[in-house]
């Protein structure tokens, strides 16, 4: 979460842009990044110490039957029901809510790269967000389609960032020569060996995850379909 949220956060560029003081926003942002870390590891370890191994892949789903303290066989306090109710559904709250800001910014790059005559907002938008809608419709596990979705984080946490990295770095070189190498921007994380790194940290992440949220289930499924294997 700490990595996506440094990564794709779209109102980052825009606001130090148009901040007093643009060299400052480092600091706050790094904060503000550091303390939703901070709080997400909090309520990760406090979840699974109190729910121990009956953890929830998703751990809003350990609050679905939340009984307010009710005693066993009474039933739960309207109160109890609602907390219940609203815990449970905030993932899908949250995750509806921010679907047509993630949608508008990806279309915006995609209209670019469409034909001519498809080169709309409309058609941009429409290509971006009905393959998700109608792929959701075919999927009733809600940990498993959130698990999928995270999938894809790899690429816009790990590759997307080394490969625009690298081509900043030859566009730089291009330009500059090899004083290009060395910017006002360059850091420690700004040459070949780290964008390798993270690709290969990356990768080898990814296939771990695709492995486990994937294949290997797969592969179980067409071991128990064959019983003569």
């Amino acid at each position: 979460t700490f990595l996506f949220s440094h990564i794709v956060q779209q109102s980052v560029p825009s606001l130090r842009r148009a901040a007093a003081a643009p060299e400052a926003t480092r600091a706050a942002l790094s904060g503000a990044l550091a303390a939703c870390c901070a709080l997400y590891l909090l309520l990760g370890c406090l979840a699974a110490s109190y729910f121990g191994p009956d953890t929830a892949p998703l751990v809003t789903l350990n609050f679905e039957l939340f009984t307010g303290g009710a005693p066993a066989g009474t039933a739960r306090p309207l109160w109890a029901r609602v907390v219940a109710g609203w815990v449970t559904l905030l993932p899908l709250l949250t995750t509806t809510a921010a679907f047509p800001l993630f949608n508008g910014v990806l279309a915006a790059n995609l209209v670019h790269a469409l034909p001519p005559k498809l080169a709309t907002p409309t058609v941009a938008a429409a290509l971006c967000a009905l393959p998700p809608l109608l792929l959701t419709g075919a999927v009733t596990d809600t940990t498993f389609l959130f698990q999928l979705c995270g999938l894809s984080g790899f690429a816009i946490v790990f590759f997307v960032p080394a490969a625009l990295q690298h081509a900043s770095l030859r566009a730089s070189v291009a330009r500059w020569g090899e004083a290009g190498r060395d910017t006002p921007h360059s850091t420690c994380f700004s040459g070949a060996r780290p964008v390798l790194a993270v690709v290969a940290l990356g990768g080898a992440a990814f296939a771990q995850n695709a492995w486990t949220l994937l294949l290997r289930p797969l592969l179980a499924s067409l071991v128990g379909a064959a019983p003569g294997l």
